[in-house]
């Protein structure tokens, strides 16, 4: 028998059911290149409406972008402006690749808030310790843990 109402009550019960998502952060695959290779995994996913390239940030530095990508703001709210910085308190240059850092919650957090776990995989561990809050799962390729 057909039911009406659950057919106009779709939209809202998919809305409530846990949905995945992946954000790939390719640092440095600029969009040229992306259209001269073939990757046919990416060039699928492309055609199907799964795909998305963002402009960078000013400056064009690594973690300056992955915090703007990650915390959805300008690097002027989220506090990472560079990859370096001098520390007042010591004189010292110091490497903007610490969660301290950081002055924005990111994604994973925001997805934690709502009961929603996620996951950090990066090949690099400055991404690791720049934006693990809020992730469940942590893992650099670079030092990968002993488990």
């Amino acid at each position: 028998m057909f039911r009406r109402d659950l057919l106009l009550g779709a939209p809202a019960r998919l809305l409530q059911r846990p949905q995945r998502a992946v954000v790939f952060l390719i640092d440095g695959l600029g969009e040229d290149y992306v259209a001269a290779s073939t990757m046919p995994v990416l060039a699928g996913w492309r055609k199907k409406g799964f795909g998305k390239t963002v402009g960078g940030v000013m400056p064009w530095v690594t973690n300056a972008n992955n915090a703007s990508m990650c915390c959805g703001c300008w690097p002027e709210e989220h506090g990472i402006t560079a990859n370096f910085f001098l520390d007042d308190s010591t004189g010292q240059e110091r490497y903007m690749e610490s969660a301290d850092l950081l002055l924005r919650p990111t994604l994973f957090e925001r997805a934690a808030r709502r009961g929603v776990k996620s996951a950090l995989w990066s090949a690099k561990k400055k991404t690791v310790s720049l934006l693990p809050r809020g992730a469940s799962v942590v893992l650099a390729a670079e030092s990968p843990t002993a488990k």
